[in-house]
């Protein structure tokens, strides 16, 4: 059972009352209320708990206070939060300028603001320039100080550890730095990897220090403050609600609308990005898999949002056909929740929407080397097994749930290609301070996709107009551009745009964006793929797409078919690479995946198998090795001193049992039934089947390898015979 809903009620240094709840139940994002009176505040608290129970929005705040009319004006007491719920409530309920996620980013802004002000006891009348200049350096968030720490006594700076033991150091020395956040800055490349150690990676003693006590003073400035960008948007609410005031009536001072914020002296400040290539994305691609890359290069050569490509079905990509282009039709989102209001006030939580930002659908015509890739994905993923596409079917495969994308895992997963390729889009020359040198490496973001895409096309002089097309956005504001200018049903701005885009791949990627990767999409991690893993991984392997479709000058091969030539498992052969004792290449942004060279894995099973006799008596048996070996091990009287990876250690009476066991075995297969089989058979349970073998009408043989009971064939067969005599004629 759920923990009930409460909210929270606190008590402002003014004398006011500030209630506040989840927006909905589990969010941590939460509306709330400033209040006269304590009563007026829980009694807003307890119709807000109910709105939400119920699944509804939580009801304005200012139902629940004294009306400010003339005489809260005159005295000067108007509070920003009573008109900034006004303003809320009339933008984006009434007239629907945007969603609720949206509406709870602005409220949330807005008490801030209000906490600020009523803080030091100011209303709207009495706030002055000073005022919104203090309010805005307090809010700003602060630079840290170039954060050192030495490393203990008795540790060197250069004494390499895991992250589980640089976790336990930081940790027992007072840093609060969580081990997940350590392997994180080990993946995105601010703590630099000194090797590995097995599987595991390890690091300076010195590195360790320094970034652990630069994620404490990094989240120590952070606290409670914003980046200035971020209190752009929060100076914004605050001028909007002023302007809302004063219409209002109420008597607020000229010129705080005009207040601007703090000069920016961050030190990523100052600096330019660059637009990534496409060289360097192919870079990126080949440590994406398959699903990931179809996402990256809608977003690279079609100018695409991330929640536009995670929002498109097999049925918005159209095949023109000979001499006709091919289609993209934009028109819906996906991939995150988006929260809608319905009919009746209440909030619709969905992945996957049918609308755009600024809900303007738009087509654009597919460059040809896309359409090639997008085929492939609809072919071996959205082909059902009698040659039927699935058109209602999301364009990218869900990876965990059927026909469900996350935009989450892409944005991780490409964060940390670029990171492995040690790609940095600040453009060098750059202001940049040395030391926070480590934090302002920036590696490529989705939207940073998005305007490599428009760059590339403004450099092939492709026209604005054909740029805001593809991209979506609104024409310019000159009156031609916002009366004049109309859908063109031949396309042939997007034509442009689209051959622009074909002819650079051609240039720089010789037409192909299908790139080769080692990154499985369908491992145990993509639970929804791994149930059809076998085709898949064939049919991407036969395109080319998946490394170990074709033979390689290194001859290299997956751990999986190490395994199965050896007839050994997979993690024996993981043992013997971490081991040290059969070399591998690491695949993958995070080096999750191995490759070996066949000729290794061949050297392997020489030395593992001469003079097996193990090998040899599994072979005699025509049974796996690994079945073989096991029972030996556990068997409590087989005992034989094996060297790492070998058996040919083994005395020849261990062998002879071994070969009488399995023997007696395969003897034992063709004379008796498992137990549970013949309670299933016969319908009744095992207990009764026991009950039936101690009477004697059933007859117990051996146990089966694994330790299973078992029934006579002939037992059971005399039973059925009995029993089928002995059915009751009515």
């Amino acid at each position: 059972m759920s923990k009930p809903l409460t909210g929270s009620l606190k008590l402002n240094p003014s004398g006011t009352w500030t209630a506040s709840v989840p927006t909905v139940r589990g969010s941590s994002r939460r509306a709330s209320g400033t209040f006269e009176t304590k009563a007026a505040a829980q009694r807003w608290l307890a119709a807000a708990v109910a709105a939400i129970e119920a699944g509804q929005l939580v009801p304005d705040a200012g139902r629940f206070k004294s009306p400010v009319g003339a005489n809260h004006t005159r005295r000067g007491t108007s509070r920003f939060k009573t008109y900034a719920e006004r303003w809320i409530r009339e933008r984006y309920e009434e007239d629907h300028h945007g969603n609720v996620d949206r509406q709870d980013q602005i409220t949330h802004y807005a008490d801030v603001i209000e906490n600020h002000l009523s803080s030091r006891g100011l209303s709207l009348e009495s706030v002055t320039d000073d005022n919104v200049r203090d309010m805005y350096r307090t809010l700003l968030r602060a630079e840290p100080v170039a954060a050192t720490a030495s490393v203990p006594a008795g540790i060197g700076a250069d004494e390499l550890l895991t992250a589980k033991e640089a976790h336990s150091l930081v940790t027992s020395c007072g840093y609060d730095v969580s081990r997940a956040a350590l392997k994180r800055a080990g993946a995105e490349g601010g703590l630099v990897r000194a090797g590995s150690r097995g599987n595991a990676y390890v690091y300076r003693a010195g590195d360790v220090f320094r970034v652990a006590a630069s994620m404490v003073a990094r989240r120590d400035a952070a606290q409670d403050r914003y980046s200035h960008s971020t209190l752009g948007t929060v100076r914004w609410v605050f001028t909007q609600v002023v302007k809302y005031a004063k219409r209002k009536g109420v008597a607020v001072q000229d010129g705080l609308c005009d207040i601007k914020l703090p000069k920016d002296e961050s030190p990523q400040s100052g600096k330019l990005k660059r637009a990534i290539t496409l060289k360097e994305a192919a870079r990126i691609a080949a440590r994406l898999h398959v699903v990931h890359q179809v996402v990256f290069w809608l977003l690279m050569t079609v100018g695409l949002r991330i929640s536009e490509a995670y929002g498109l079905l097999v049925e918005d990509i159209i095949e023109g056909g000979p001499g006709k282009p091919n289609l993209l039709i934009v028109q819906s989102q996906g991939g995150t929740k988006f929260r809608r209001r319905a009919a009746g006030g209440t909030i619709e939580v969905s992945d996957h929407i049918d609308e755009t930002k600024g809900r303007k659908c738009r087509v654009l015509v597919i460059p040809d080397p896309l359409i090639v890739l997008l085929r492939l994905v609809i072919e071996i993923f959205h082909t059902s097994s009698d040659g039927q596409i699935q058109t209602k079917n999301r364009l990218i495969p869900g990876l965990n749930r059927t026909n469900a994308g996350g935009q989450s895992a892409f944005r991780r997963a490409l964060m940390l290609a670029a990171a492995a390729e040690g790609l940095d889009v600040v453009m060098d020359g750059t202001r940049r301070s040395a030391e926070y040198a480590h934090l302002v490496t920036v590696t490529p973001t989705p939207h940073h996709l998005r305007k490599s895409f428009s760059t590339a096309l403004q450099a092939d002089a492709a026209q604005v107009e054909d740029i805001r097309a593809s991209l979506g956005h609104r024409a310019g504001g000159e009156i031609f551009h916002l009366h004049y200018l109309i859908a063109d049903p031949a396309l042939k701005g997007q034509q442009r745009v689209a051959d622009a885009t074909a002819k650079a791949v051609a240039e720089e990627l010789g037409g192909n964006l299908v790139v080769p990767t080692g990154a499985s999409c369908t491992t145990g991690s993509q639970r929804a793929l791994a149930l059809d893993a076998a085709r898949i991984d064939a049919a991407l392997m036969d395109a080319g797409w998946l490394a170990g479709g074709e033979a390689t000058d290194e001859g290299l091969i997956s751990v999986e078919d190490a395994a199965a030539i050896l007839g050994v498992t997979g993690s024996q052969i993981r043992a013997e690479i971490a081991a040290g004792r059969l070399a591998s290449t690491r695949i993958g942004n995070r080096g999750e995946r191995h490759l070996v060279k066949l000729v290794d894995v061949l050297a392997l099973g020489e030395r593992l198998g001469d003079g097996s006799a193990i090998r040899a008596l599994a072979e005699v048996l025509e049974l796996p090795y690994d079945k073989v070996r096991q029972y030996i091990k556990r068997h409590p009287a087989l005992e034989y001193d094996a060297g790492p990876g070998r058996d040919d250690r083994v005395p020849e009476h261990v062998i002879e049992h071994t070969r009488r066991y399995f023997f007696e075995q395969r003897e034992l297969e063709e004379r008796a039934i498992r137990m549970p089989v013949v309670a299933t058979q016969l319908g009744v349970s095992v207990p009764a089947i026991k009950t039936l073998v101690k009477h004697g009408i059933l007859v117990e043989d051996i146990r089966f390898h694994g330790g299973v009971q078992s029934i006579t064939k002939v037992s059971l067969d005399r039973y059925r015979a009995m029993g089928g005599r002995r059915k009751r004629r009515w």
